[in-house]
């Protein structure tokens, strides 16, 4: 299911609400926009995910720092994830890679 589904999908399965004022100042609900909702999905999608830099595309997209990446490599008809701790030397098999996320309180 692409994102666009996802975002449909969920459209269709709730009705979101804002509280509104009118002109008397007494509060209503009133009934958030579906392209407002649908937007704010997919930002939501677009912030949760790893941004995964292709090597193929730009090989000196390589990270900065240290961390634990996740690498996509491949070996002619095999192909894997791996981690790996720091990135300083390359392996010229890996076409991909993200930096794993950090949960922060």
């Amino acid at each position: 299911m692409t994102d666009e589904e996802m975002a449909d999908v969920y459209i269709h399965n709730h009705i979101h609400y804002e509280v509104a004022k009118r002109e008397d100042k007494t509060e209503y609900a009133k009934e958030v926009s579906s392209v407002t909702v649908k937007q704010a999905f997919l930002a939501g999608l677009r912030a949760s995910r790893p941004k995964w830099h292709d090597l193929r595309k730009n090989p000196d997209d390589l990270p900065k720092g240290e961390g634990l990446f996740v690498v996509y490599w491949s070996l002619g008809k095999i192909d894997g994830y791996t981690v790996i701790n720091g990135f300083k030397n390359p392996h010229k098999d890996i076409v991909a890679w993200c930096e794993i996320p950090r949960f922060e309180k």
